[in-house]
């Protein structure tokens, strides 16, 4: 407990400073945890949709560092919000989140480079330890890709165990 609490606290004094996007169309869920993103991070922005997201990202004056996206949303999906986003911004740091694991959407964020998959459920301390790994590494996309293909062999490993089971 006293590392998590360690943890929190050195990842707030980061993640403070940062300006995010988030885009999420469950309004049950937005309600639950903008109230927690904006104790988290500087100015939080908030999307029903990835067409409205990527308006928002690329009409705001707004400098955003961080991108958290649902996969599954109306009118253009989360990754497709992504790929547009990396046309414009190679660099800006983004997590995805979702209820799936499937195959498919896992490849593609790898393919454009998402810093990070968080599945759903998901807690604090989970989104804390990703923002670390963030900060503390400078994602290069070369290694971003590595750490997201072991991910990806690790939930394969691990949806195949439990099939097994």
């Amino acid at each position: 407990m006293a590392a998590d609490r360690e943890l929190i606290k050195t990842t707030l004094e980061f993640s403070k400073k940062l300006n995010v996007l988030y885009a999420e169309d469950d309004e049950v869920l937005l309600k639950a945890t903008v109230p927690m993103f904006e104790q988290w991070f500087n100015n939080v922005r908030c999307c029903k949709d990835g067409q409205e997201a990527f308006d928002l990202f690329k009409n705001s004056e707004m400098k955003f560092d961080l991108i958290i996206t649902d996969i599954n949303m109306p009118n253009l999906s989360g990754l497709d919000f992504v790929e547009k986003v990396r046309q414009i911004d190679e660099d800006i740091k983004i997590i995805i989140i979702s209820a799936h694991d499937d195959t498919e959407n896992l490849l593609k964020s790898i393919n454009l480079h998402v810093n990070d998959f968080l599945p759903k459920p998901y807690d604090m301390l989970d989104l804390a330890k990703i923002l670390k790994s963030i900060k503390e590494k400078n994602l290069t996309f070369a290694t971003n890709k590595r750490e997201l293909e072991e991910r990806f062999e690790r939930l394969v490993d691990n949806n195949s165990h439990n099939i097994d089971k």
